[in-house]
């Protein structure tokens, strides 16, 4: 946590992240997300849909730095099939890979991340394989 914490100040020149999504429902990785935000930051909650517990959240913080905590829901199981497509599809998976401006291995996500907070390409893919 506290690695994964250092490093996400680091790469953002302590400022800490604009938006996390968290797709794991585990409320330690909710916590977590929550301390990487920036001021004003959002954390999506989408993988929330079974009970995991009670979460710890410091109104006080939440006030001080302007967070916003989000929960998303209302999608059908329809809509997920319909992500998957879109990105097995080959015609929509060209159309996206145009619009990438470097591609970067999992192994080589802290290069990607300086890439794209120096602006160094207009978009950013880390390729999962």
């Amino acid at each position: 946590e506290k690695a994964l914490l250092d490093a996400v100040r680091v790469r953002t020149n302590g400022r800490g992240v604009d938006l996390c999504v968290d797709l794991t429902g585990r409320t330690d990785a909710i916590a977590i997300g929550l301390r990487a935000l920036r001021t004003g930051g959002t954390m999506k909650l989408v993988g929330s849909v079974v009970p995991a517990g009670d979460l710890a959240i410091d109104p006080m913080a939440l006030v001080t730095r302007s967070l916003t905590v989000q929960g998303v829901h209302n999608y059908h199981p329809r809509h997920l099939h319909q992500a998957l497509e879109l990105v097995t599809d080959a015609k929509h998976h060209e159309a996206i890979s145009r619009a990438v401006g470097a591609r970067f291995a999992l192994d080589d996500a802290d290069v990607a991340f300086r890439a794209a907070h120096e602006r160094a390409a207009h978009r950013v893919a880390i390729i999962f394989r």
